[in-house]
């Protein structure tokens, strides 16, 4: 099994700047969170006040609704990269421990299992030892 983690699940993955080190500070996180925010009222509001004679009631609904079309985007890419990346990590982590070979021996003469979750990923950039 491949353990280069560039590639996980044989799709190669890039692994991006924002990965690296936006997405790893939280200040910058919630910086980028509470813009979306801004902009996703900001171009909801803007909408609704073009449109004349609007009932209050429809207003406030349909505000509500275009905010979280508008706030998905920003919710998924930074709620869901983060544990994606998590998933790859763990993963990449995985394959080098099966292919470990005493691992390898003792799942074969003893039929052993691996717990997953006793399993904890790698720093970056450090390659299992040998």
């Amino acid at each position: 099994m491949e353990t280069n983690p560039a590639k996980v699940r044989g799709k190669t993955v890039f692994v991006s700047f924002w990965d690296k080190t936006i997405l790893q500070s939280t200040t910058l996180t919630l910086s980028i969170l509470f813009l979306g925010i801004f902009l996703a009222a900001f171009v909801a509001m803007t909408i609704l006040h073009r449109i004349p004679a609007i009932p209050e009631e429809l207003d406030i609904v349909a505000d509500s609704v275009l905010v979280l079309l508008f706030l998905y985007p920003c919710l998924a890419f930074l709620l869901k990269r983060p544990y994606l990346h998590q998933i790859r990590e763990r993963e990449r982590t995985e394959a080098a421990f099966r292919d470990e070979p005493f691992v390898r021996d003792v799942v074969a003469k003893f039929d052993g299992r691996v717990r997953p979750d006793s399993i904890k990923p790698l720093p970056a950039g450090e390659e299992p030892k040998r």
